[in-house]
C-alpha cells in the first residue's frame, strides 16, 4: 500500500515539474528579437544583419516587425479606418475619418431626430392640481351707462 501511494506521490509530481517548463520564441523560431526605435515604418533597412524572420519590436510605439530578407516589414497591416475628426461646418454635422474621407449630415436631420411618424392616440387627462393662490385685486372697469 505504501509503495503505490509513494508511486502515485511521485507520478503527480513528475507531472507538475515537467508542466513548469518555459518556451521562448527563440526556441521555436530560431530567430532573434530585438527592440529600440530605429525601425518606424515598413521598408526600413537598419539595423541591418539580421536573419529571415527576426523580429523587430519600436519600444516607442509597441508596433512589431519581421525582417523579409530585404528589410523590416509590418507583422499585419490595419486597414480600418476611425473617426478622426467630428465638426459642425455651417449647418452640416462632418465627420472625417483617419482617410480623410468626410460625411455630411444635416444638423435639421440631426436636431428632428428623424422622420416624424403618424400621431398617436389621446392620453388619459391628468390629475387636478391644487388651487392656486389668489390673484392680486384687478384694475377698475370703465363706468357703464347711466341707467333709467
Amino acid at each position: 500500500m505504501k509503495k503505490s501511494i509513494l508511486a502515485l506521490f511521485f507520478l503527480l509530481f513528475t507531472g507538475i515539474a515537467l508542466s513548469q517548463t518555459t518556451v521562448t520564441l527563440q526556441d521555436q523560431c530560431n530567430c532573434e528579437v530585438l527592440k529600440g526605435t530605429a525601425v518606424s515604418s515598413p521598408g526600413a533597412t537598419t539595423p541591418s544583419g539580421a536573419d529571415t524572420g527576426d523580429i523587430y519590436v519600436n519600444t516607442n510605439t509597441g508596433t512589431i516587425y519581421f525582417w523579409d530578407g530585404n528589410s523590416w516589414e509590418l507583422t499585419s497591416s490595419d486597414t480600418n479606418t476611425v473617426n478622426d475628426r467630428i465638426e459642425v461646418v455651417g449647418t452640416d454635422l462632418v465627420i472625417t475619418d483617419s482617410d480623410n474621407n468626410t460625411i455630411s449630415i444635416p444638423l435639421s436631420e440631426v436636431a428632428a431626430g428623424g422622420a416624424v411618424g403618424p400621431q398617436g392616440p389621446q392620453g388619459d387627462p391628468g390629475d387636478k392640481g391644487e388651487a392656486g393662490d389668489k390673484g392680486a385685486q384687478g384694475d377698475p372697469g370703465i363706468q357703464g351707462p347711466q341707467g333709467p
